[in-house]
């Protein structure tokens, strides 16, 4: 790793995001970001590789601006790594080339899916703040971050689904809604008690639950439609089991941002949330599954700064 600049960005390659298109389009992203004078160091993900251990060396040796080449799942690995790293005196900011399949956080900002506009917004676009979630696994102890939405039981397993079928080089917004289909006829609804700022909200059978710093998910599903990043709040809609005969009816309102009005729905603000169920259920990380209940999500207010247009 060469000598690290404040100045200079350590930017995070994942070859195999969006069906391998951002090893298509490295060279181009490379002289994209040469031709808005940017100094930079590249770091390209291999298979067998966790970005966010290499991402911590980076902000230890004193890198304190990153860019995420890739999709949602990139992005929550350098941010792992930055949020593990340990406090520094000066913020960390973060970056997002978009080029995975999903792409869900880069909605909340309007962030251009092109690259070359995505490099401009990173070299002059605005910097703000934003609340970063830290999400321990309460069996294992395992600690990770979440840059966007978090979700247990049915939306875990979609997760797993799609996750699933990207690995058999499948794209497009269709595999979410597969994925929709196959997770909802293979899960099977958990006794679950969901606590918000330690106070239990809800106790009984559960399809799903959403913890929302950002409000897409999914390609585009809006599961907590009015989660705000830098409240300090997470937006949580808990989805109580529903009959099929019934949810069929409901799937539109993952998509119009109605879904916390349905009477099935719980909807909140919180600083905090745990997710017990029985039996244990898998629990999804910025799209990606990470481990299962019990967890602790806690919000980390302004942790991070994020380049916006």
């Amino acid at each position: 790793m060469e000598q690290a600049g404040k100045d200079r960005w350590f930017v995070v390659f994942n070859p195999m995001a969006g069906s391998r298109c951002a090893s298509q389009l490295s060279k181009e992203i490379e002289s994209a970001l040469l031709g808005n004078g940017m100094d930079y160091e590249p770091f390209f993900i291999k298979e067998d590789i966790y970005a966010a251990d290499f991402v911590a060396a980076a902000v230890k040796k004193g890198f304190r601006r990153f860019i995420a080449v890739g999709g949602d799942g990139t992005l929550n690995q350098v941010l792992c790594g930055i949020m593990s790293a340990g406090h520094v005196e000066e913020r960390i900011v973060l970056g997002v080339i978009p080029v995975g399949s999903g792409n869900d956080w880069i909605k909340l900002y309007g962030i251009p899916k092109d690259y070359r506009e995505a490099v401009k917004v990173i070299a002059g676009g605005r910097r703000i703040p934003q609340d970063v979630g830290k999400v321990t696994f309460l069996s294992d102890g395992k600690t990770y971050y979440l840059m966007n939405v978090a979700g247990a039981g049915l939306d875990a397993y979609v997760c797993e689904c799609v996750n699933r079928m990207k690995s058999e080089g499948k794209r497009g917004r269709r595999i979410y809604v597969e994925g929709l289909a196959r997770a909802f006829f293979s899960y099977k609804n958990r006794n679950a008690r969901i606590f918000c700022d330690g106070r239990e909200v809800y106790e009984g059978r559960l399809l799903s639950v959403s913890v929302g710093n950002g409000r897409y998910t999914g390609g585009g599903m809006l599961q907590t439609p009015d989660a705000v990043p830098d409240d300090g709040l997470f937006d949580v809609s808990v989805i109580r089991a529903i009959p099929f005969g019934k949810l069929i009816f409901k799937v539109k309102k993952l998509f119009n941002g109605s879904l916390p009005s349905d009477p099935y729905v719980i909807a909140g603000r919180c600083r905090s949330v745990r997710i017990e169920s029985s039996p244990s259920t898998l629990v999804e990380v910025d799209g990606e599954v990470l481990g299962s209940s019990p967890v602790l999500i806690e919000n980390m207010n302004l942790a991070i700064d994020v380049m916006i247009p």
